[in-house]
């Protein structure tokens, strides 16, 4: 798979989802490309994808670690 900078062309920009998650914080600093990182009250706007080349989504349902959830 090409790398699109090598290809001549930008790589855009990076969404990341669940912006709060354990996994997207460590993502987040280990990352020096632009980035939009969104929680769930974000998700809805009408701008969001714009300028995205990638999407990754680190969120996880809500009840998950709460007493009476089960997978």
């Amino acid at each position: 798979m090409k790398d699109a900078r090598a290809a001549g062309g930008c790589a855009g920009r990076i969404l990341v989802v669940g912006r709060n998650s354990f996994l997207a914080r460590h993502f987040l600093g280990a990352i020096s490309q632009a980035h939009t990182a969104v929680g769930h009250d974000e998700i809805g706007r009408h701008d969001l994808l714009d300028g995205v080349r990638t999407v990754l989504c680190f969120a996880r349902h809500p009840d998950i670690g709460r007493d009476g959830y089960n997978l």
